[in-house]
């Protein structure tokens, strides 16, 4: 049975300031992942036999798709029917700083087991993913380079904002409070409160 597609969270735009606001007054209870210039692809393994679909918050299913040797990797993976992820492709929009490479982030776990996965907090969600993540990528007979884990940043929230100005694959840093749960609206974009982003690139 088909997963139903729910529009990823937005993070809400903030500044530097807050992300010093953060750390000095609520120290502990967020972590943070690059915002990197990339298409927002959520990913939905589900139809039966691994079928892979690429969705768009604008369009649902994506009308560009990547180059077959990314969903040749993902199904090389395994991941079980009912396994969604919120991720990021990387390539289209930057291919010349990338040497033409296309690869695949993952961010976080929408679905798994045909479950929705957005009342478990994200401490705990992230926690999944990568374990889902290492154990397939422990059990595959081939590489696959291109499909990638995004690992979290506990501390220095400003100092990871500042640094990623110098990486121009990113526009920024995204904050997500610990214990942040998915709003996942099925019709329209949900903004999430524990969701923050802080972006140099307009």
């Amino acid at each position: 049975m088909p997963l139903k597609f729910r529009y990823p969270d937005s993070p809400i735009l903030t500044g530097p300031a807050e992300l010093m606001r953060i750390e000095r007054e609520e120290p502990g209870k967020h972590v943070a992942q690059f915002k990197w210039d990339g298409w927002r692809r959520p990913i939905y393994i589900d139809d039966g036999g691994g079928k892979i679909n690429l969705y768009s918050k604008h369009d649902f299913h994506a009308k560009i798709v990547p180059p077959i040797h990314l969903t040749q990797e993902l199904k090389t993976l395994g991941f079980p029917d009912g396994t969604a992820f919120d991720a990021e492709w990387m390539g289209q929009r930057a291919t010349r700083l990338l040497n033409g490479r296309h690869y695949f982030i993952l961010f976080d776990l929408l679905y798994y087991n045909g479950q929705w996965q957005g009342e478990i907090p994200y401490e705990q969600r992230y926690a999944n993913l990568k374990t889902i993540f290492e154990l397939h990528k422990a059990k595959a007979k081939v590489e696959t380079p291109n499909i990638e884990l995004e690992p979290i940043c506990e501390i220095g929230f400003l100092e990871m904002f500042e640094r990623s100005k110098s990486m121009p694959l990113t526009e920024g840093i995204v904050i997500k409070r610990r214990s942040s749960k998915l709003k996942g609206k099925f019709i329209s974009a949900a903004e999430n409160a524990g969701w923050l982003k802080c972006k140099w690139r307009q």
